[in-house]
């Protein structure tokens, strides 16, 4: 492992293209192909819905009421799947957030083509009639078309976007949009899509790391109810203040983060001889990069032991 080599890859990771897998599940001009600049962009529109000021004005409420809908449903049927509870609320959420109000069976196949795409990508790689990749490349042109038809329908009706529409189709200073139609409903696409294959995992592993560590748990006990305590109103939903004054339980997210890597390997596949250092990457192969710095025993002691205390003289 060279962490010189993947450095070096990750920084030039928009100019030497990426595998068939990539483009076969998010399209010829998706997100991991654009410019530096397209990506300063995006990263910029996404801060603006869901970077601090946009969790305490929209976000915050909607998790608090529907984490209460999925639990109290889970405590009816005597268990919980946590990750397919955290991918309803993730959908459900900022379905909302950012399309705005759909009519009922749009928004239901949508539903329907999401649960067609986990892992997807990594499956049996020929589209083939019934095997995981065919229908999960019928799904996203599915997903595309329907997306296409709210936002035009919305525009042609004058009807309310929703909050990221808003910020994507903002005139700038020159009286131009932000982003085109086509490469909107691309970028919410990838968004939903990255999303939903993310935050339920890592959500469901944390609860697993924090099941095996009593200590933890109880710490995580005493800070809730603390917060819980100090209300007028013990039902009351959760605000800003209260997300903000959890220390404890963000010590938990930042370790659970680092064990539980979003991104376990970063694939790239040059279309020209790349050359790094004293490693040629010859055109056609493809590079595999392994995030390992997390686990660096350098820089975190015992790396492999979940201990969100290590936060605490950060």
């Amino acid at each position: 492992m060279d962490n010189e080599l993947n450095m070096e890859i990750a920084k030039t990771n928009r100019t030497i293209g990426v595998p068939k897998s990539i483009t076969r599940l998010f399209g010829d001009n998706n997100l991991f192909v654009q410019s530096i600049e397209s990506h300063k962009h995006v990263r910029s529109l996404t801060f603006q819905l869901l970077g601090p000021q946009g969790l305490k004005l929209r976000v915050i409420e909607d998790i608090d009421l529907l984490a209460r809908k999925h639990m109290e449903e889970g405590a009816r049927n005597g268990f919980l799947d946590v990750k397919e509870a955290a991918s309803k609320i993730l959908i459900e959420c900022l379905a909302k957030t950012v399309m705005g109000d759909m009519d009922p069976e749009t928004a239901k196949e949508l539903a329907i083509c999401w649960r067609k795409f986990p892992s997807g990508w990594f499956r049996f790689p020929f589209k083939i009639p019934r095997m995981g990749v065919y229908d999960m490349m019928k799904a996203r042109k599915r997903m595309m078309n329907l997306l296409k038809e709210v936002v035009l329908k919305k525009r042609a009706s004058g009807e309310e976007f929703g909050e990221f529409f808003k910020i994507i189709f903002g005139e700038n200073e020159r009286g131009k949009e932000k982003m085109s139609v086509e490469n909107a409903i691309n970028y919410i696409y990838t968004f939903f899509l990255i999303a939903n294959e993310t935050t339920p995992r890592i959500l469901a592993a944390t609860v697993k790391l924090i099941s095996e560590k009593p200590r933890v748990m109880q710490e995580l006990q005493r800070e809730h109810a603390r917060i819980v305590g100090d209300r007028s109103e013990k039902d009351a939903a959760l605000t800003w203040e209260d997300y903000k004054s959890m220390t404890f339980t963000h010590m938990v997210i930042n370790e659970s983060l680092r064990i539980t890597t979003t991104v376990p390997v970063v694939l790239r596949k040059p279309d020209h001889d790349i050359q790094v250092g004293d490693y040629t990457i010859p055109a056609g192969w493809t590079f595999m990069g392994y995030p390992n710095v997390h686990f660096n025993p350098e820089k975190y002691e015992d790396p492999f032991v979940f201990n969100p205390w290590r936060w605490k003289v950060i």
